[in-house]
C-alpha cells in the first residue's frame, strides 16, 4: 500500500512538472520607445495692412481681369450695398466704404484684395 501512495505521489509530481514545463513562457515584449511629440507646424504671420495709402499698389483693369477665379485673390466691392446687389463681379464680397474701417478684421489676410468702386 505504501508503494501504490509513494507511486501516485510520484505521478502527480511528474503531472505538475509535465504542465509546467509545456506552459507557454512569456516572451518579453521590448519597452515602447518613448516619442518627443513634434512641435505644432509655425502659423504664417499675416501680411500687416497698409499704413498709408502710398503702400496700396493699384492694379489696372486688365490685371484685376487676369486675376478673376484665382484662390489667392479676394475682390471686394466697397459700393453701397444696393449697387452691389444689382450687380458685383462673381465672388466679390460686399464691405461698403463707409464700412470699411470697422470691417477691416473681416478681410482675409492671407490673400491679396483687390478693391473696386465701379
Amino acid at each position: 500500500m505504501c508503494d501504490k501512495k509513494f507511486l501516485i505521489g510520484i505521478v502527480m509530481l511528474l503531472s505538475v512538472v509535465l504542465i509546467a514545463a509545456c506552459a507557454p513562457t512569456p516572451t518579453p515584449v521590448p519597452p515602447v520607445p518613448t516619442q518627443t511629440p513634434l512641435p505644432p507646424p509655425p502659423t504664417p504671420s499675416p501680411t500687416p495692412l497698409p499704413r498709408y495709402p502710398e503702400d496700396v499698389s493699384r492694379v489696372s483693369v486688365e490685371v484685376a481681369y487676369q486675376q478673376l477665379g484665382k484662390n489667392n485673390v479676394v475682390f471686394i466691392d466697397t459700393r453701397p450695398l444696393p449697387q452691389y446687389t444689382s450687380s458685383h463681379i462673381k465672388g466679390a464680397i460686399s464691405v461698403p466704404m463707409e464700412e470699411f474701417e470697422s470691417r477691416l478684421k473681416e478681410l482675409p489676410r492671407d490673400k491679396d484684395l483687390i478693391l473696386y468702386c465701379a
